[in-house]
C-alpha cells in the first residue's frame, strides 16, 4: 500500500517538472536575427531566428522562445510571459511599469537601444539583435553578440593569357619616281640634227632646209628669250662659198682656153 502511494507521488512530481527549453546559439552569419532574453531571475538565453522574421514576436518564436500576450484590458497584445515567466503574471491586464518585458534593439557588437515600438509592429532587420529584459525597463546585462567576421573567399588566380606576337611588318619597296625631262619652251633646247649640205653644180646653191635650221634656231632663240616667230639674220651657207670657188675655177678654165686659142692663131 505504501509502495503504491510512493509511486503515485513520484509520478505527480514528474508531471510538475517542466522540461527546460532548448535554445539555439546566436546567429553565426549576417542573415537571421539574434534574440537575447534576460529572465526575471537574471539569467540570459540567446537564440537565432533564421531568415527575415516579420516582427519582434515572430523573431522570439523563431528563436525557440514561447510567448503569452495580454488578452484583456488596455494592454491587449502586450507581451505578458516568455517561456511562462514570470509565473505569477496575470495576462488579463497591462503589466505594471516596474515589472514588464522591456524591448531593445542593437547591432552586432553594438549597444542596446530602447524600442519605441512594440514587438508586434517592429520589423527587425536581418543581421540585427533583439533584446528582452523583465523588470523596470532596464536593458539586458548581457551585451549584444560580437559582429560576424566574414572570411574573404580566396580570389582565383587568373592564368596569364598568351598574347599573340604580331609579326613585324616587312618594309615594302617604294618605287622612286623617275624624273622625266620635259622640254619647256624657253628653258630646254632639244638637239635637232642638222642636215649636211650637198655639193651642187656651179652657180646653183642648195637652200638650207628651213625646218631644221628654223627649228634649231628657234630653240636657241627661245633659250635666249626671242619669240617663236622671230626671224634670225641669214648667214652665208657653206654651199654659197663652194659655188664661188667653182666660179673662179670655171673662169680660169675659160681664160686658159682663150689664151691657147689666141696663141695658136698667132703661130698659124
Amino acid at each position: 500500500m505504501k509502495s503504491r502511494l510512493s509511486i503515485a507521488l513520484l509520478l505527480a512530481a514528474a508531471a510538475l517538472v517542466v522540461p527546460a527549453p532548448s535554445y539555439a546559439a546566436a546567429c553565426s552569419s549576417t542573415t537571421g536575427v539574434t534574440v537575447v532574453v534576460q529572465f526575471p531571475d537574471g539569467h540570459t538565453e540567446s537564440g537565432c531566428a533564421p531568415g527575415n522574421p516579420s516582427s519582434g514576436y515572430h523573431a522570439l518564436n523563431a528563436a525557440g522562445f514561447s510567448t503569452d500576450l495580454v488578452t484583456a484590458g488596455g494592454g491587449i497584445g502586450a507581451l505578458c510571459r516568455i517561456d511562462g515567466q514570470p509565473t505569477n503574471a496575470s495576462c488579463h491586464s497591462m503589466p505594471a511599469s516596474n515589472a514588464y518585458w522591456a524591448y531593445f534593439h542593437a547591432k552586432r557588437g553594438g549597444s542596446w537601444s530602447y524600442s519605441n515600438e512594440g514587438g508586434g509592429s517592429y520589423d527587425p532587420a536581418p543581421g540585427s539583435v533583439e533584446g528582452w529584459a523583465f523588470g523596470a525597463g532596464t536593458a539586458p546585462t548581457t551585451a549584444p553578440p560580437a559582429a560576424v567576421v566574414s572570411t574573404p573567399k580566396p580570389t582565383p588566380t587568373k592564368k596569364p593569357t598568351a598574347t599573340p606576337t604580331k609579326a613585324a611588318a616587312k618594309p615594302h619597296a617604294t618605287p622612286t619616281p623617275t624624273q622625266t625631262s620635259t622640254s619647256t619652251p624657253g628653258t630646254t633646247a632639244s638637239a635637232t640634227p642638222t642636215p649636211t649640205a650637198k655639193a651642187t653644180p656651179t652657180g646653183t646653191s642648195s637652200p638650207t632646209p628651213r625646218s631644221s635650221a628654223s627649228a634649231g634656231y628657234t630653240v636657241v632663240n627661245r633659250a635666249a628669250g626671242m619669240g617663236e616667230h622671230d626671224t634670225p639674220p641669214r648667214k652665208n651657207s657653206g654651199s654659197g662659198g663652194l659655188s664661188w670657188i667653182w666660179g673662179v675655177v670655171l673662169l680660169a678654165a675659160v681664160l686658159a682656153v682663150a689664151g691657147v686659142t689666141a696663141l695658136r692663131r698667132r703661130r698659124g
